[in-house]
């Protein structure tokens, strides 16, 4: 099933992408001159929207690259540059976030009995998370245009109603 899935969802982002402009068109041609106006000003908008909000997650994947590398180095973690990188990756994809890599990293280091690196990693975990609540809003909403007060339960509202998704797409419809 997920093999045909995979192959389904491919061809059909294949068609679908080599049809779009052919598809707008048609739809296009058969709204009023005024819609047509419209729809080309929210496309423009949500374009320059997402490519906002992409240079938010960017800054906000930098802030959180820059909290871990000096954590490791303060816990003295060889390789601290590529493992900071590669959770500053994996806290840029929904879903997952740090904390999927540093809490069961400190779980395993607490069961070999290394404390300090355990109590370090959690201690890593809480900065960066603290700072990411602070942090989000703030540059989310100066990156799109929206104010802190607003984007801040815009994402809270579109993630309780629409999940990850929600968190991202309800401040890009909001600024429309």
């Amino acid at each position: 099933k997920v093999l045909i899935f995979t192959l389904v969802a491919i061809i059909s982002a294949f068609y679908f992408s080599t049809d779009l402009k052919r598809v707008n068109e048609g739809v296009l041609s058969v709204l009023p001159p005024k819609w047509q106006e419209i729809g080309k000003r929210a496309k423009n908008t949500l374009f320059i929207t997402g490519l906002k909000y992409l240079r938010a997650y960017l800054t906000i994947m930098l802030i959180v690259f820059v909290l871990l590398l000096v954590g490791f180095f303060i816990l003295k973690v060889k390789y601290a540059f590529i493992i900071s990188l590669v959770c500053a990756l994996v806290d840029f994809l929904p879903v997952l976030g740090v904390g999927s890599v540093l809490i069961p990293w400190s779980i395993f280091a607490f069961a070999t009995g290394n404390l300090k690196l355990g109590i370090g990693l959690i201690i890593t975990y809480l900065i960066i998370m603290v700072t990411r609540q602070i942090i989000e809003p703030k540059i989310v909403g100066d990156n799109i245009g929206l104010p802190a007060v607003i984007t801040l339960p815009v994402m809270f509202l579109g993630l309780n109603l629409f999940g990850i998704v929600g968190l991202f797409a309800a401040p890009a419809l909001t600024t429309v």
